[in-house]
């Protein structure tokens, strides 16, 4: 994967914002802190936006059915969209069949992503990413410009302000000036965990 700097832009934490570099390497955020050596890494000019966290979708429904039919996305559709927005990784919901088990749910689940989603994913059963926020980005709502697999949108003609200049998962651009860049397949499935990062260092 290669290193990536993040120059010039404003990170954003729980505590507050402030003007910072963000150095990526194999996927992983190894540092923060203001001009950072680039040592060889690609360098993204972040100047004017924002530096969040990937976002998280914490309840999707890709692929699922539901009632007699089937929700309107599927993985690559669905996780397409969610890069457009600035989300990184989704957590699903994922129904086993009656008299199923959890165990073949989630097995099913697995091969409805495989070679499908563009960003990164888990499940909840049935019981970093960096984005680059641009403030000054002007938006109308329209069905054409929506990555959905959908002929509508209750947000029709709406002006939005703000929104994701370029969104990376794990150091790879998915998402760059309204364009999904992503590959399909490239999105991973990520086990939870309530281990704390360690081996990040922050300088300011």
């Amino acid at each position: 994967m290669g290193k990536t700097l993040f120059s010039g832009g404003k990170v954003v934490t729980a505590e507050g914002g402030y003007r910072a570099d963000v150095l990526v390497e194999d996927g992983k955020i190894v540092a923060v802190g203001a001009d950072l050596d680039a040592n060889g890494a690609e360098t993204v000019d972040a100047t004017g936006k924002l530096v969040v966290p990937g976002f998280i979708d914490a309840h999707t429904h890709m692929d699922m059915p539901f009632g007699g039919t089937v929700t309107a996305d599927d993985w690559a559709t669905g996780t397409e969209a969610a890069a457009a927005g600035g989300t990184t990784m989704i957590i699903d919901f994922a129904l086993q069949e009656a008299g199923g088990t959890l165990a073949e749910a989630f097995d099913t689940w697995t091969e409805k992503a495989r070679d499908k989603a563009v960003i990164d994913y888990s499940f909840h059963v049935a019981d970093a990413d960096i984005v680059l926020w641009d403030p000054e980005l002007s938006m109308t709502a329209t069905v054409e410009n929506r990555h959905g697999n959908v002929d509508y949108t209750p947000y029709e003609g709406r002006e939005f302000r703000g929104g994701p200049a370029a969104v990376y998962v794990r150091g790879n651009l998915v998402h760059r000036n309204g364009e999904v860049v992503g590959e399909r397949g490239s999105g991973r499935f990520v086990e939870r965990s309530f281990t704390a990062t360690e081996g990040l260092e922050v300088r300011v």
